[in-house]
This record gives C-alpha cells, sequence and structure tokens, in this order.
C-alpha cells in the first residue's frame, strides 16, 4: 500500500490495542500495590486523547472489539482522574477488581477474535489513494 497515509492508518489500528494493554496493566499492577508509571508515561491518563481515538473509532467504523478496547482505555482514565481528584475510598479496591476482571473478558475476547477481524477492523473510506480510484482497508 503506498499512501502518505500509511503511518496514520496503522496507528488507527493497533493504538487502540497498546492503550487497552497498558491500561489493563495499570489496573493489575495497582491491584497489587505498584505505581506502573510506564501507562502514566505512554497513555497518560489524559481524557482528551482516549475521547479523540474512541470518536475516531465511530468515525472510522471499528469493529466491536476495537470500540470496546478504546471504551476500556477511556473508563481506565476517567477513573484514574477520579481516584486521583476525589478518591474512592472503601469502594477503591472492588473498581479495581471489577476493571481488572472487564480487562481480562477484553484481552480473552482479543486473543480468539484477532484472526477473525484482522481484516475487518477499520475501513477507511476517507483514506483515498491519490488517483481517487482505490479506497484503503486495513
Amino acid at each position: 500500500m503506498q499512501t502518505d497515509h500509511k503511518l496514520a492508518l496503522i496507528c488507527l489500528k493497533y493504538i487502540p490495542v497498546v492503550m487497552f494493554l497498558l491500561m489493563w496493566m495499570y489496573t493489575i499492577f495497582a491491584l497489587l500495590g505498584v505505581n506502573f508509571w510506564i501507562a502514566d508515561t505512554i497513555v497518560g491518563c489524559s481524557i482528551l486523547p482516549s475521547i479523540l481515538i474512541f470518536s475516531l473509532s465511530q468515525v472510522f467504523h471499528f469493529c466491536y472489539l476495537h470500540k470496546l478496547l478504546t471504551g476500556y482505555s477511556l473508563t481506565v482514565d476517567v477513573l484514574i482522574n477520579i481516584d486521583k481528584y476525589f478518591g474512592f475510598g472503601s469502594a477503591l479496591l472492588s473498581i479495581q477488581i471489577f476493571v481488572g476482571i472487564a480487562g481480562l473478558v477484553l484481552f480473552i475476547l482479543l486473543l480468539f477474535k484477532i484472526d477473525k477481524f484482522r481484516n475487518k477492523c477499520i475501513y477507511l473510506d476517507l483514506f483515498v489513494s491519490r488517483e481517487g480510484r482505490r479506497k484503503f482497508k486495513i
């Protein structure tokens, strides 16, 4: 595929998966009492990038698995910020366990569905070739 948008296409396909994995690892380490600084550094806890990726998942018609992974990352971002500014008190452990289990379910779905959706995940009808003849699917 020869296109100026190749990096953008690759990012749109893989960033939701990377965000999900890092946020899930963040949750697991939080349950163990370890500060997983890589999640803060790479993915961050800013809600705006997660909202951007989530909106792109709607615009570019991501498959349901990509949408679930993106929604999970956005939810963890929101929960991290709520905990940072307000705290959950005694409910924190319950929330961490629930989020960890939800992440495990999504991870299992990812493992089983990755081959099925390899060629169907993202339809980018807005990206066309220079000649305007061919639309790209990644």
